[in-house]
């Protein structure tokens, strides 16, 4: 799963969540006020404090397009209202655990400082209340002696203590295994000998690259290095390997200053280059520029600079054509072959 779609999944349970023990307590409350143990002017309250934020957050998420990660800063702060008000208005010294579903779905978002931020927050609001209470001339709970109520408080504090340090540890571990994921994962889905993209990579994407919402074209570039096979034989494979890997950079540089622009190894001497982000003459520039760079381009073998070349094909359709990806594809690897009928170190971009 992609981050972006990542962020849209946790934001929306983030707000689901929320939405849950929002309807939760504001129903237990109304059953306390049929008990006559609250009022309805308080439930109304209680609900707007805890309405408003929720509604706020859904309203900033919606306006970010449900994936802007920052989101849940809104979140921490708008439920901490909540939070707030409830432990000043209740009547239940059980209270304090309302932070725990917060920090279950916080968690996913693995931020250690926002973590360490609500839980900071949640230990001093709690014992400013605390000490509010023990210093008030009102008895808070009949049933119990005063070292029993402050030893139920120091046992309150600690909890929120410790709570807030393993979790701030498990987030930690959390970074630390989605580091080694992401790394797998590009390992993956990279090319180990050029360290451009592989097949896998362009398998596992092709839907995102083709399906465009706010371009309606996409290019593809067939890339294939002339007499590859003379270099084997005549130099030896650790030559070879050193043509495919300048290639490689050569393309790896030369992409890299434009968007959604993809250099891909799809097996041995053989490049696709993908761009949905410039149009046709910039791409071929591109083409151009790259051919021109690989020609100028060369190696050293036993004391002789080795020159390399090579042929490209490229295609362009315009997705509302209705063309599939595998035509486009099909189309710049037989231009790419016409290159090479032509004499090879050239580009083939139109029939």
């Amino acid at each position: 799963m992609k981050q972006k779609d990542y962020n849209v999944l946790v934001n929306h349970n983030m707000l689901v969540y929320w939405l849950i023990i929002s309807v939760v307590l504001v129903i237990s409350y109304f059953i306390e006020v049929i008990k006559g143990l609250r009022t309805i002017p308080y439930v109304i309250i209680f609900s707007l404090f805890t309405i408003i934020p929720l509604v706020i957050t859904f309203l900033v998420n919606k306006m970010y397009g449900g994936y802007n990660e920052k989101v849940k800063y809104v979140f921490a702060v708008g439920y901490l209202i909540f939070y707030t008000f409830t432990l000043i208005t209740t009547q239940s010294d059980l209270s304090f655990v309302y932070i725990i579903p917060m920090i279950s779905i916080l968690l996913v978002y693995c931020d250690k400082k926002l973590i360490s931020g609500v839980f900071s927050y949640a230990t001093i609001i709690n014992i400013f209340i605390i000490i509010a209470r023990l210093n008030s001339s009102m008895p808070i709970i009949y049933t119990r002696t005063l070292d029993e109520v402050i030893t139920f408080y120091e046992i309150q504090i600690a909890c929120l203590v410790l709570s807030g340090i393993f979790l701030y540890k498990t987030t930690n571990l959390l970074i630390i295994r989605q580091q080694k994921f992401d790394e797998l994962t590009n390992d993956i889905n990279k090319d180990a000998l050029t360290s451009l993209n592989n097949v896998r990579f362009l398998e596992a994407n092709i839907n995102k690259i083709f399906n465009i919402k706010h371009k309606k074209s996409l290019h593809i570039a067939f890339v294939d290095i002339d007499d590859f096979k003379h270099f084997n034989t005549l130099y030896g494979h650790k030559f070879g390997d050193e043509v495919l890997i300048t290639l490689g950079k050569i393309i790896k540089n030369s992409i890299s200053k434009f968007k959604d622009t993809y250099g891909i190894r799809v097996g041995g001497d053989e490049f696709v280059i993908i761009s949905r982000s410039i149009s046709y003459e910039e791409f071929c520039s591109l083409l151009e520029e790259i051919r021109n760079k690989v020609e100028t381009t060369k190696l050293e073998y036993e004391n002789k600079r080795v020159g390399i070349c090579i042929s490209i094909g490229a295609a362009s359709r315009d997705i509302d054509s209705g063309d599939t990806f595998l035509k486009i594809y099909n189309l710049a690897d037989n231009r790419n072959n016409e290159a090479k009928k032509k004499g090879k170190n050239t580009i083939v971009y139109k029939d």
